[in-house]
């Protein structure tokens, strides 16, 4: 066996271990439903809602649940579905429930933080904290859940569009485009032909903006009384605001104040894919950083942008501005 198989075969006993330890060690972190608050969090590809997620390990008692949707745990009609845009019929309402439920009551471990020596890792824990950027038409069903706060997070369309770009992504507009219920009762006769001219044209980066457009109308129009009920969060607030934003939010998921400082330590740590170091992020400008998109596109680029955005009526963002039009907010709460 030359060295090649060689290293090809360890290295898949490797990850099939670390699967495994990672599988076992998070049986050691205990759940129970305790009554209170547990938090869901919507947000597209790219769209910050790993950084919102990791604000809550600084709170004891917090589990978290990366995408449950796409997990083989989940009911049969999600699995290797869980992006497609799907009507919310009867019974994918009550399936999904049923797996939240579970979760939420401690009946289903499902992609469970299992990081032990983290500080973040709470061996007993009463609240979940669940994050979906798959199935989004399932926000309806949470907010009628009395113990969960939902949240809806969004980002600057080219600053989103940037950052799925450059990790070489596809787009994903398949995953309504197929959908007949999303193209008759979501979009308007303009919006179809659009959607036809900019597939049609296979220019990589309006499909991107169209693809954010798909996710931002779905959400505001298919239910408008359940979105009234959803938590708005505009990242480029939470990281201008941060401060108060913390404040805010400990207040709406009703989080003691006292862990508002780990909190802000978290939201400043880097990134995986940050590309500095845990000393230069000390000295570094968050807020300056929200614009650093704009060096890797044209006025072209960002009017064509903004045009695409004109034809779907969104008004959260405008040309120029990096900042959210918070008075245009579609009705729902801000965080």
């Amino acid at each position: 066996m030359n060295l090649q198989w060689e290293r090809r075969i360890l290295g898949i006993r490797r990850r099939s271990l670390g699967f495994f330890v990672k599988n076992v060690l998070s049986y050691l972190q205990r759940h129970k439903d305790m009554g209170l608050l547990n938090v869901v969090v919507f947000s597209s590809r790219r769209g910050g809602s790993t950084w919102f997620r990791s604000l809550f390990d600084a709170v004891e008692n917090f589990s978290y649940a990366d995408e449950p949707f796409s997990n083989p745990r989940a009911p049969r009609v999600f699995r290797g579905n869980e992006y497609l845009f799907s009507e919310l019929t009867p019974e994918i309402r009550q399936q999904a429930l049923t797996f939240m439920r579970k979760m939420v009551r401690g009946d289903l471990i499902v992609n469970r933080n299992s990081r032990v020596k983290e500080r973040d890792f709470w061996r007993k824990t009463g609240r979940l904290m669940i994050k979906i950027v798959g199935p989004k038409y399932l926000y309806p069903i949470c907010v009628e859940e009395k113990n969960f706060v939902v949240f809806y997070l969004l980002r600057h369309p080219m600053a989103n569009v940037h950052s799925i770009m450059k990790s070489g992504w596809p787009n994903q507009l398949y995953a309504y485009l197929d959908s007949s219920y999303f193209t008759h009762k979501i979009l308007s006769e303009e919006e179809r032909r659009l959607s036809k001219e900019i597939v049609e044209s296979k220019i990589d980066f309006d499909c991107h903006v169209l693809e954010w457009c798909f996710e931002y109308a779905s959400f505001f129009r298919l239910d408008a009384k359940a979105a009234e009920k959803v938590y708005l969060v505009f990242y480029e607030r939470l990281v201008f605001e941060l401060d108060s934003s913390l404040m805010r939010l400990c207040d709406i998921v009703k989080i003691d104040q006292s862990y508002l400082p780990a909190m802000k330590e978290i939201a400043l740590r880097p990134s995986r894919t940050f590309r500095i170091s845990h000393q230069e992020v000390k000295s570094y400008d968050f807020k300056k950083g929200l614009s650093s998109w704009r060096k890797n596109f044209s006025k072209e680029q960002e009017a064509r942008c903004f045009e695409i955005l004109g034809v779907f009526g969104i008004k959260a963002y405008s040309m120029g501005s990096d900042m959210p039009n918070l008075e245009l907010s579609e009705g729902c709460k801000t965080l």
